[in-house]
């Protein structure tokens, strides 16, 4: 099946993806009893949802978004992100971030990367003593890893002409990048993606994607996948 450029979308994780740590990670690591949620969440013994809510209680009273923004100024983006943004806006392919984390810190790093992007992510409110997470874009039909349906975005951004393509590392790229027809992983999307016999394409940086990308686009090598179509087209049937 031929593709034409304008029906290819890239959706891309942010935490470790196109930063070069995870950023939420970082920013809660701080807090009391961190590892102990963090390893509770692994095992499934926390929802997603129970997680964050702890973690934003247990930040030191007084914590706001400002404070956020300073500490989120920081952290380093891959070296090779800005030069995909700008590959793919030369070939008009739609790049969106999804991300599992935060608003606040996400803007806040393409801002002084000078790099604009349609985000879909959890936000960060500032209430009279604490900070507490809201999750936009959660589903009670998908029992992913992630607060934030990366699932659910993906097929709403998508129809049945969309070739979706897939970057990502973590547990909350898992659902989002299973219902994709070209995935980039590393870490453990990479190992989920060996578990689960997905077809992707392991990489270190955006310079590997990119590579990847350009000569699929000059060889017109662009085709859907078969189970992800499949899957697509049930995720909503049962709802």
């Amino acid at each position: 099946m031929s593709i034409k450029f304008d029906d290819i979308k890239v959706f891309c994780d942010f935490d470790g993806t196109v930063t070069l740590q995870d950023v939420g990670n970082e920013i809660f690591k701080g807090v009391e009893d961190f590892e102990v949620l963090n390893r509770l969440f692994i095992e499934e013994k926390l929802t997603i949802y129970e997680y964050w809510h702890k973690l934003c209680s247990k930040l030191p009273k007084g914590t706001s978004t400002e404070m956020i923004r300073e500490q989120s100024r920081k952290f380093e983006i891959d070296p090779y992100f800005k030069s995909f943004v700008e590959f793919c806006q030369h070939n008009k392919i739609k790049l969106y971030i999804v991300s599992d984390g935060f608003d606040i810190y996400i803007n806040e790093i393409l801002k002084i990367n000078n790099i604009k992007l349609p985000i879909c992510s959890n936000k960060l409110l500032e209430k009279d003593t604490h900070l507490e997470p809201e999750f936009t874009y959660a589903s009670e039909s998908c029992n992913c890893y992630s607060a934030n349906c990366k699932r659910n975005f993906v097929l709403n951004q998508s129809d049945e002409n969309t070739l979706k393509i897939y970057i990502g590392d973590g547990y909350s790229d898992f659902c989002g990048a299973a219902h994709c027809d070209i995935i980039f992983a590393k870490k453990y999307l990479a190992t989920f993606c060996n578990e689960n016999s997905l077809p992707h394409y392991n990489f270190k940086s955006f310079f590997d994607v990119k590579r990847i990308l350009e000569k699929k686009l000059n060889d017109n090598q662009f085709k859907k996948r078969n189970r992800a179509t499949v899957d697509s087209n049930n995720a909503f049937k049962y709802e």
